[in-house]
């Protein structure tokens, strides 16, 4: 029996249809960089790595209407109530001492907002995370 390694991840993300899940079983995290370095910034993805596992999804337009609607919400909150909350978009948060990895759909800065809020990018190896972290799961 012969098993297929794939490493083409570029193209095998491109072909992918709006909504899909890949999961890839017993990776490395040296597998999981390569993965992020192979596809680049490719907006129209979210890959994450539990140790063990990556997952691998590309976006759909339902998954980004909801995207928005939280950080309306987060928005709206954060006037309403009159408190700085910075909002970062979706990030690559990584970990290679615990060796986890994700990106999540959108992030906030409230209790840590004045420690980045002069930052154009945050490196979180350095910086504080984000305080809030959102995942939309469909």
């Amino acid at each position: 029996m012969t098993t297929a390694v794939l490493t083409n991840y570029s193209e095998i993300t491109s072909q992918l249809p709006a909504g899909s899940d890949i999961f890839l079983r017993g990776q490395t995290w040296e597998n999981y960089e390569e993965i992020l370095e192979s596809v680049g910034e490719a907006s129209g993805l979210r890959i994450s790595f539990d140790g063990r596992n990556v997952k691998i999804m590309t976006l759909s337009t339902k998954h980004e209407k909801y995207v928005r609607f939280i950080e309306m919400i987060i928005t709206t909150l954060s006037l309403k109530i009159r408190k700085r909350i910075l909002h970062f978009g979706s990030a690559t948060i990584k970990s290679s001492r615990q060796e986890r990895g994700s990106e999540p759909d959108c992030c906030f800065y409230v209790q840590n907002a004045e420690l980045v809020a002069d930052k154009d990018t945050i490196d979180f190896s350095r910086d504080v995370p984000p305080d809030i972290v959102v995942e939309i799961d469909i």
